[in-house]
């Protein structure tokens, strides 16, 4: 008999949505009920019914879990534990945290308010759960459907969406209103290294209602990948991932697990923060992360990530969490 798990989430990704939110999700979801070891039911909170929503759906999440013969709960993104505060208190639960539920200090409040007790903690990176050490911690980044996220030929990928294979393309790969994303240095960047080559465009990778294969096309048509975020706002950045699997260069900041996943791989890497905040620091850090991107462009390769990350497969991620799943049922039957 598979296991019933209830899944409560502030982010999932639909066809047709207007952004690409929560596709990691969505994917691991779909992949878990795949294995046919496990049944999943999702409760999205939040997302299209605003903020007051996180406790609006204890009801919704109580009448759920009274009704489904569930045998956990998993809580997606810190926060959204608001809405499981009607369950009993003896329910299971394992929480995955993802960066701002946790870097933010308000949001670090909430999560560890409502997840204290979760039978696991899952972070997304080793440098999001070294913020809050725990015998049950669980490090697992999300993974990336290798099936769909896969290498093609960049001048087919160029050509059908209307770019020119001849020029080089920067990808910025978030949404530019994106404040955490850093567009603002995405921009100087790019400027800086227009400055010293002809023919290099900027290339943004979220485009509202595109389908997920227009995204996996832009990171083969791209050139190099440049992740601009912002210090401490990332947990494990799907997109760098995402390149990795198409064998996409990289370039970027030290996010997240960024300097974990790109280490070893060839060509691309992570520059360090400047050296303080000077205006003389920020500008060589600038340079540095110019320089990175037009030696990636000078001498114009696809990276070894796809066979370096190997354990990325959403199928592998997928067999750990089963795992995890199995180990807190197991334990839930010997306490009862």
């Amino acid at each position: 008999m598979s296991l019933r798990v209830l899944w409560i989430t502030n982010m999932l990704y639909e066809p047709g949505a207007t952004s690409a939110r929560g596709i990691f999700v969505t994917q691991s979801r779909d992949a878990l009920a795949a294995t046919g070891r496990v049944a999943v039911e999702t409760e999205v909170v939040a997302q299209g019914h605003g903020t007051f929503d996180y406790l609006r759906a204890n009801s919704r999440v109580r009448a759920r879990w009274d009704k489904g013969g569930f045998d956990l709960v998993h809580v997606h993104y810190g926060i959204t534990g608001l809405a499981t505060l009607a369950l009993p208190a003896v329910t299971p639960r394992i929480f995955t945290f993802y960066g701002s539920d946790l870097n933010d200090a308000v949001q670090r409040t909430i999560s560890v308010a409502t997840a204290r007790k979760a039978a696991r903690r899952i972070f997304v990176s080793r440098r999001l759960a070294d913020l809050w050490p725990h015998p049950k911690n669980v490090v697992l980044p999300n993974g990336v459907d290798f099936s769909l996220c896969a290498p093609r030929s960049r001048d087919e990928a160029c050509r059908e969406l209307g770019l020119d294979p001849a020029k080089k393309y920067v990808l910025f790969g978030a949404a530019p209103d994106n404040p955490v994303k850093g567009h603002d240095v995405f921009l100087e960047v790019l400027r800086r290294v227009q400055a010293r080559r002809s023919g290099v465009e900027g290339l943004v990778l979220t485009e509202p209602g595109a389908p997920y294969l227009k995204v996996v096309a832009k990171l083969n048509a791209a050139d190099v990948l440049l992740f601009t975020s912002r210090r401490g706002r990332e947990g494990s950045p799907t997109v760098v991932k995402e390149a990795l699997a198409v064998g996409l260069p990289v370039v970027s900041t030290d996010v997240g697990d960024a300097r974990e996943m790109l280490h070893g791989v060839e060509p691309g890497g992570v520059v360090a923060w400047p050296a303080d905040d000077s205006a003389a620091a920020r500008d060589a850090w600038l340079d540095a992360l110019s320089l990175s991107v037009g030696a990636i462009l000078d001498a114009p390769r696809r990276s070894d990530g796809r066979e370096k990350r190997a354990t990325l497969r959403q199928e592998e991620t997928v067999a750990r969490l089963l795992d995890l799943y199995e180990e807190v049922h197991a334990e839930t039957r010997q306490a009862s």
